[in-house]
Parts: structure tokens; sequence; C-alpha cells
């Protein structure tokens, strides 16, 4: 069951009710990407509640939208603010490359890298994916079939260097990256499992 508490960022419509599906309306020229040497942009609205740790174990969501410009993107996110670094995060969801919707994966310790991976729905824009957090150990990121099995995309090793008290911002984003166009981003089932705080 998702937390009550939740915050936005880069947002300033009202927060919806995740019981039920919802919209997030996403303006271009908005992103979340960091490349060496000196690019680093969260311009990307997020609506996201807090979690230590610890305490969180799940975050899942069913994503969809008429994707239509290159790098429109919608998906789940969790991310770590730190007063002494770099802000790191881990991404996926659906994001068009080339005219075709793919699963995209983007982890971001120092800088962010990408893998991608075929929609998989039958609708060929649609994608469930989920964050396990196996605490101590990694972070797992994995799609989720129509025929409801899981299906490993991505383990985020250096998720296990960090401690139990560290605060996470846990929740669904969207960007448009280019000059044209924005979207509105569909979001339904979302689930995330934790102690909020």
């Amino acid at each position: 069951m998702a937390p009550q508490k939740w915050s936005s960022e880069n947002h300033t419509g009202p927060i919806p009710s995740f019981t039920t599906p919802f919209h997030l309306p996403i303006p271009p020229k908005t992103d979340i990407w960091a490349l060496p040497p000196s690019h680093d942009v969260f311009t990307a609205p997020v609506l996201h509640t807090t979690l230590s740790h610890s305490s969180f174990s799940l975050l899942r969501a069913t994503i969809t939208a008429p994707w239509k410009h290159q790098y429109d993107q919608g998906g789940i996110l969790i991310s770590i603010v730190s007063a002494s670094g770099p802000r790191r995060w881990v991404k996926c969801g659906v994001e068009m490359l080339d005219g075709t919707p793919r699963v995209g994966t983007v982890a971001r310790d120092n800088w962010a890298d990408w893998s991608l991976h075929p929609v998989v729905h039958s609708d060929g824009r649609t994608a469930t994916v989920e964050f396990v957090n196996e605490v101590g150990k990694a972070l797992w990121v994995y799609l989720i079939g129509e025929d409801r099995k899981r299906y490993p995309l991505r383990e985020v090793a250096w998720w296990a260097g960090l401690k139990g008290e560290t605060e996470l911002q846990v929740g669904v984003y969207g960007a448009a990256p280019g000059e044209e166009g924005g979207l509105e981003v569909e979001f339904s089932g979302v689930q995330v499992n934790g102690e909020g705080k």
C-alpha cells in the first residue's frame, strides 16, 4: 500500500490520489540525466514519498503514455539527496528511442549509465516495472510481464554501500527532454512497501 504522505518536485499541480490511475503532465525541456564532464540535470516532475533505506522494500508502477518525441519517458524513481556530493538516483520506465518505446533503466552513482529492453506489453507502449530493495546487498530492477512473472533487468551493486538510515525519495516521474511537445504520463497500480516518514 502506498504511504499517505507525498511531496512533489518540479511539479506545481495538485498531488493526485495514488489509489486510482492518474496523469502527470510533463512540460518540454525536462530531464533526469548526468553525463561527464559537467551535465547534471534534475528538472523532471517527480512525485515522491520519503523512506529510510532500511524500511523500504518495494516500489512498483504501471506506466503508459502516447510516447511521441525522442527520449519522452516516465517511470519509477529512487533519489538519494546528499549535502556532501551529487544526488544519486535510479530510474526505470518507458522511454522513446528512435521511434520505438523501450524499457529504460538508468543508475546514477558518480555519473549515469543506461540500458534498454524491449517493451513486452501487447500494446507496445506500456510497462510495469519494479524496484526490490535487498538491504545490505543490492537494488534489483524488474520488468513485470503480462504473465505476471518478474524479469530481471538490472542489479544495482553500489546500492549495497548505503547505510540503513539513508533517506530515500521514492516515487514516480516523467520527462520530455526535447524542445517540442511535452506529454501526459499515466500511472496505475503504484505500490510502495515501507514505513514512510
